[in-house]
């Protein structure tokens, strides 16, 4: 489940003080976002803190696939290169980075994961695996 969100208005830089910082991220929202009014910009606050981790993928049809249909992950924010899905709790990016994915050979003892609350939720994940086009690494 996602995090409960609070809105909050982005100022357009008149209304700031003309610092460096407001200048960049006045500029970051109209390219990342490319609304005609920026006025309408908003970011959002949680009520409580949300862990992000970033991943490298090789594709991210197959990625997006496996979170999504798979795990059951929402899909969050996306780009041509890049998704969020939330994993969990954990807002995780995958990013197209194929130079940068670890053969599995090399990987050792590197992963992340969730404990279920309970056996029933693990065996219906372990049961949309086994019925995907998803092979497992290791069992």
């Amino acid at each position: 489940m996602m995090p409960r969100v609070k809105w909050y208005a982005v100022a357009t830089p008149n209304d700031w003080t003309g610092s460096y910082f407001s200048r960049r991220f006045s500029s970051y929202l109209k390219t990342r976002f490319a609304t005609p009014n920026y006025r309408d910009y908003r970011i959002h606050i949680t009520d409580t803190p949300v862990l992000h981790l970033s991943l490298p993928v090789n594709d991210l049809v197959v990625a997006r696939d496996f979170y999504e249909n798979v795990l059951g992950c929402r899909i969050g924010r996306e780009s041509d290169d890049w998704f969020d899905a939330w994993f969990f709790g954990l807002q995780l990016t995958l990013q197209l980075r194929p130079l940068e994915v670890i053969d599995i050979s090399r990987q050792g003892v590197r992963h992340f994961g969730v404990i279920l609350p309970t056996l029933s939720a693990f065996d219906e994940i372990v049961k949309r695996v086994n019925t995907s086009v998803h092979t497992w690494i290791s069992e």
